[in-house]
């Protein structure tokens, strides 16, 4: 009788372990569905090393957002910069209409000389410099103005980079990426094509550090030209 009761009572133990087994098992597997499911929609992590996995480092990355070109747009230094910029090219632009202009008188008075005459032969020489000169300083001129443009945004976006390694450095930040946050005009084909082909589809309103690095470009702007006012000779002095 001691012998079957034992019996019975493995036998039971055993049933409920079965299915105790058995509902484990069901649980993974709903779990390896769910995780299947999910790992068609996240990129899988690169494998890791024990070591790597021993890091102290916190996992993950802390991702932000920048639109340059907004940035680009609105800071007063670079804007004064342009306006300059514009102002010599207009003055440049006179500058070329008035030498067209002579040139152009010069060869109405070519063609009222006689070829092969002294006068025609010095008049045609004289026109030939004009063109010349005229071709070389709108070469000049073009390229001095190009390259001053250049320069401006290049040392604006060196001034801008710096900030933001700054802050990204300050608040933990792994990676900053450039994106567009002007609205998409429906009535505009351009607008349209670069809103399509944006990177960035989405993004919480807290990763875009923009106004931030603009607001620190503009103090550091009024620093810099404060500091000029009350030590004007300390450019000089570098």
């Amino acid at each position: 009788m001691l012998t079957n009761s034992i019996a019975s009572t493995a036998s039971i133990r055993f049933e409920q372990s079965s299915n105790q087994s058995s509902e484990v098992l069901r649980w993974f597997g709903k779990a390896a569905i769910a995780f299947a499911t999910l790992a068609g929609f996240v990129l899988a992590p690169a494998p890791v090393s024990a070591q790597q996995a021993a890091s102290t480092h916190p996992p993950g990355h802390r991702v932000a957002l920048i639109d340059v070109t907004y940035i680009l747009k609105n800071l007063p230094a670079i804007k004064a910069q342009i306006s300059k910029l514009e102002a010599d090219l207009e003055k440049h632009k006179a500058e070329l209409k008035q030498k067209r202009d002579t040139l152009k008188q010069s060869v109405e008075q070519l063609k009222t000389l006689k070829v092969g005459t002294a006068d025609y032969a010095r008049q045609e020489e004289y026109v030939a410099n004009l063109e010349s000169a005229l071709r070389s300083y709108t070469i000049y001129k073009h390229r001095e103005l190009s390259d001053a443009e250049a320069k401006t945004y290049y040392d604006s976006y060196q001034r801008m980079t710096a900030v933001v390694r700054a802050i990204a450095t300050r608040n933990n930040i792994n990676l900053v990426l450039r994106f567009n946050s002007e609205d998409i005009d429906s009535e505009q084909n351009d607008s349209v094509t670069r809103g399509i082909m944006r990177n960035v589809v989405y993004h919480d309103s807290t990763v875009n550090m923009t106004n931030t690095v603009l607001q620190y470009l503009k103090e550091q702007t009024n620093r810099s030209q404060f500091a000029t006012i009350v030590n004007p000779s300390s450019d000089t002095n570098r």
